[in-house]
């Protein structure tokens, strides 16, 4: 190390260590963020409009993915704490998230053990893709059962959230392996066909030229996650949010129309969390654009 390195080393201070959110001071500024940033969550928007299609299949699926949805904005909300945090010079007491750790953590009701869990889940992604398709799937799973021996359920809505499970299940377990390897690239490319797949479950009666549009959008997607080259600007996103709005027109009733437009939403934040960092941070960069603050 040189010595201006050294003195660059010295002269930096250490993170404080907190270990609790309350211990977070904000700011007015940081609680708008917070609060415009987790209701266009990407996720959270994704599990209420799985929550309405739910509800088409029977009310306890939709009320099950609505509860998930109110726990993936609460995991937004404890991510835009942290990254407050961090810009703070504030480091939460955390560890590394692993589901077997969680469950013994449970297991043993060891409330420091959860809290620390917590916090890490809400810093990884793939686990909570992981746990997004679990849900799905298994509320999928469940249902298709439950119609065996219950009337009133239909299929057609657990169909799409099976498959939309699958698709967050194996890109969440994708995130496990190393980045450049065959593996990854594959089984992220399966979750983009899958999730363009349930898009098109979504509205089945959707013309063919918005089915085009799903595929279109895969194919950005999964060129980018195979070569890397295709860079990540959102353009898949907004591909997706477009054949969405497609989806929400042509839809068989209102719910499914209002499902496939939240969906839409959920796409365009995910836009605006690559190019911006998120919504707020989007919209702000846009008005200084146009509405620059004047030089003191």
């Amino acid at each position: 190390m040189s010595v201006n390195q050294s003195d660059e080393a010295q002269g930096q201070e250490e993170p404080l260590i907190v270990s609790s959110l309350n211990d977070v001071e904000l700011t007015a500024e940081d609680r708008a963020r917070h609060n415009i940033n987790t209701a266009t969550d990407t996720p959270t928007l994704f599990e209420a409009g799985n929550g309405l299609l739910g509800f088409q299949a029977h009310p306890i699926v939709g009320i099950v993915n609505l509860a998930f949805c109110a726990f993936v904005a609460s995991v937004r909300h404890t991510t835009e704490v942290i990254k407050s945090a961090e810009n703070k010079n504030m480091q939460l007491e955390k560890g590394q998230f692993n589901w077997s750790q969680f469950f013994n953590n449970m297991a043993a009701f060891n409330k420091e053990g959860l809290r620390k869990d917590y916090y890490a889940f809400a810093g990884n992604l793939g686990a909570s893709l992981e746990a997004s398709g679990g849900i799905l799937m298994t509320t999928a799973l469940l249902g298709a059962a439950a119609s065996v021996f219950v009337g009133g359920i239909t299929l057609w809505p657990l169909a799409v959230l099976g498959t939309f499970g699958a698709a967050n299940f194996a890109r969440g377990f994708a995130m496990r392996l190393d980045e450049e390897s065959n593996g990854r690239k594959v089984l992220d490319t399966v979750g983009i066909a899958l999730a363009a797949a349930g898009c098109m479950m979504a509205a089945p009666g959707s013309p063919l030229a918005v089915k085009c549009g799903f595929a279109a959008a895969a194919l950005l997607e999964a060129t980018r996650s195979l070569t890397g080259k295709y860079p990540a600007n959102g353009m898949a996103d907004l591909t997706f949010a477009a054949a969405l709005v497609g989806n929400a027109l042509y839809s068989p009733n209102a719910l499914t129309s209002v499902a496939n437009a939240i969906f839409a939403g959920a796409f365009v934040s995910l836009s605006a969390l690559k190019t911006n960092g998120g919504v707020y941070e989007a919209v702000s960069n846009i008005k200084n654009r146009f509405f620059p603050k004047p030089e003191i």
